[in-house]
């Protein structure tokens, strides 16, 4: 729901972390060296921006690889504990992730990315209150508006949503050529959706696309069409060529909405996130689970896989998944 993921998330939270390391590699190294050495930071940062416009897993592994030799040495730059960081949270490692920004914090402490990183995380991760502290620091530091937009990226009450979309739009002059410009835009649109205000959050994803692709922020507007019913928008949105989870499944469900014949798509990714179950690979679960409730029709899977995220993800999306679990058990019963 904001600036980090996803890692593996659908949530606009990993973009915004994603796009916080852009911010490392400015001008991005649009032709890295075909035989990058190991410890290159820049190859880092071009893998973290192809992994954030893809979703491609493979990425992720190479950046691990680059990154070792830099965590070796002594001392550690802070840069290097902050793509430590970034990567840590993309696998859902969520504490170990905390403890790199804690040693980015220790010796920068007024660092605007690991701020905002660390109350992304914390929001994802169910400690609302611990992230808006995180994000009133931005406001200490001299960030007020990164602070106004950190606020919004992880706000829960609909008062305070309706109160900050206001805010964030009255102020989109102040941040319109900024870097963070996607990422605020992405946080607006994700207001907009939980206010139901559709018209304003399908042309915000569509602005922060345009700005800067991102699967995350794809994801997300394709959720948002599918609930507005707009099946035909989604499969121009989402290609074939898509290979993340969250954008396959985003749009088997516009396919399937359609009255298309998906059912070789259906026994392709039944196999594959089986073997993921089975491995208990749950880096995908909250996509998964969708998968299971929405196109299988498989409540059982569903809901193991629901229980199995909350694990790791405690949004109010992945707290709905659980939701519809005890919604279905219940009629189960009274049946």
């Amino acid at each position: 729901m904001n600036w980090i993921s996803l890692g593996k998330r659908s949530t606009l939270v990993i973009f915004c972390m994603a796009w916080s390391m852009s911010a490392l590699a400015h001008g991005l190294h649009q032709h890295s060296n075909p035989k990058p050495t190991l410890g290159d930071p820049q190859e880092i940062d071009a893998l973290i921006q192809r992994y954030s416009a893809t979703g491609n897993d493979a990425l992720l592994v190479k950046a691990a690889q680059q990154l070792r030799p830099l965590l070796a040495a002594d001392p550690v730059a802070a840069n290097d504990w902050r793509r430590a960081a970034w990567l840590a949270q993309a696998e859902h490692n969520f504490d170990q992730s905390l403890s790199y920004l804690k040693k980015v914090l220790e010796t920068q402490p007024r660092d605007q990315q690991a701020w905002l990183m660390k109350a992304s995380i914390e929001a994802v991760i169910g400690e609302h209150e611990r992230s808006r502290k995180s994000c009133s620091r931005l406001a200490k530091i001299g960030a007020a508006l990164t602070a106004l937009a950190c606020k919004a990226s992880v706000a829960t009450e609909p008062n305070e949503t309706s109160r900050l979309l206001r805010g964030l739009e009255a102020s989109t002059a102040l941040f319109h050529d900024s870097d963070l410009s996607p990422w605020v835009y992405s946080v607006m649109a994700d207001l907009a959706v939980k206010t139901k205000k559709w018209a304003q959050a399908n042309e915000y994803f569509a602005t922060s696309l345009r700005l800067k692709n991102s699967v995350q922020v794809r994801s997300a507007f394709a959720n948002a069409l599918l609930e507005q019913g707009k099946f035909h928008e989604v499969r121009e949105l989402i290609t074939t060529l898509e290979t993340a989870p969250a954008l396959v499944v985003a749009r088997m469900r516009a396919l399937q909405g359609l009255g298309e014949n998906i059912d070789e798509l259906v026994l392709q990714f039944d196999r594959e996130f089986k073997s993921w179950f089975d491995s208990e690979d749950y880096a995908h679960a909250r996509e998964m689970a969708i998968f299971y409730f929405e196109i299988k029709a498989d409540v059982q899977t569903a809901c193991q896989l629901a229980q199995a995220n909350f694990r790791y993800q405690r949004e109010p999306e992945d707290l709905e998944l659980l939701q519809r679990c005890s919604s279905s058990s219940q009629q189960k019963d009274a049946a």
